[in-house]
């Protein structure tokens, strides 16, 4: 049911998780990509709104809603997607979703809120967006669909990057602390 450029966003279907922020830039991605689908990983109580939402805008032919998948799962999901969507509406902790796309080679467009601002360079991993700005949130979709090049690029610098939070790297970072604490 996927088709081309595949954005994936990964989140409990949450007002705070921002699920709505993507749908409402889809019907606008679409009308200049047709090559374009996104999947929504999860579920929740805005369900039934989001799913509303794509039959009233009609881009159920771009939308798939999973429902919840096995964690063996999710690097699956991540090597059949492009372009990895964040859009989390409020200060979040850093987020382990964020790890899993960056060691994915995908970029990431991630709100510019709580720890979303540790994991991301921005524009070398993917863009940090202010989740109340939509059109933003657009133009920075639409330049991630539209260049293969540029999301290449940032995958390959979010494969690395993600390597600073392995469990080892933390580990290391915790001793370096206690140690300058005796």
């Amino acid at each position: 049911n996927l088709k081309g450029i595949v954005g994936l966003c990964d989140g409990n279907f949450t007002y705070t998780k921002g699920p709505m922020n993507l749908l409402k830039i889809i019907p606008n991605i679409v009308k200049k990509h047709k090559n374009v689908s996104f999947i929504f990983i999860s579920d929740g109580v805005m369900r039934p709104v989001m799913e509303d939402f794509v039959k009233l805008n009609q881009i159920e032919d771009y939308v798939v809603f999973s429902g919840r998948i096995d964690l063996e799962q999710v690097p699956v999901v991540h090597a059949d997607s492009d372009i990895f969507v964040f859009p989390v509406l409020w200060d979040e902790p850093f987020s382990g979703a964020l790890v899993e796309a960056m060691a994915s080679g995908k970029p990431i467009i991630a709100s510019n809120l709580g720890g979303n601002r540790e994991a991301i360079v921005e524009g070398k991993n993917g863009f940090l967006i202010d989740p109340n700005n939509l059109e933003e949130f657009e133009r920075k979709l639409d330049l991630l669909i539209k260049d293969k090049m540029l999301r290449t690029r940032m995958g390959k610098f979010g494969r690395e990057y993600a390597k600073n939070f392995s469990n080892e790297a933390t580990a290391k970072k915790i001793e370096k602390i206690y140690s300058a604490l005796k």
